[in-house]
């Protein structure tokens, strides 16, 4: 179909301009332009989720299911602080490595491949 309509229109989609490979107009320009938007997006919803899921957990207690939300509710209910500060530590570097290892990655790939990293 796109051939079709490159060849009656005469302008190839801009394809002389873009650098664009085959496909649908819109895509293949704008998919590789907005890969580090969407990269970046996807690691502000994994943060969100992150939140949300320890949150959960705090509020919901599923029987002889132990959760690191759970287990740092009841080292609060127990008036244990090193557990607690323990807890915490361990969901911060579970996030953290996330993060970094997922996106990270990811992220620094992207910046790589289009020559925007840092020397």
């Amino acid at each position: 179909m796109w051939e079709q309509q490159r060849h009656r229109s005469g302008t190839g989609f801009g394809d002389e301009c873009s650098g664009a490979g085959r496909g649908p107009p819109g895509l293949r320009a704008h998919h590789p332009a907005a890969l580090p938007s969407f990269v970046a997006g996807l690691k502000q919803g994994w943060a969100f989720v992150w939140r949300s899921l320890m949150a959960g957990e705090l509020l919901v207690v599923i029987a002889k299911k132990p959760s690191v939300g759970t287990r740092l509710s009841f080292e609060k209910d127990l008036n244990d602080t090193k557990g607690v500060i323990a807890w915490m530590i361990i969901i911060l570097v579970i996030g953290v490595v996330i993060d970094s290892v997922c996106f990270g990655t990811a992220e620094r790939r992207i910046r790589e491949r289009r020559g925007l990293a840092a020397p």
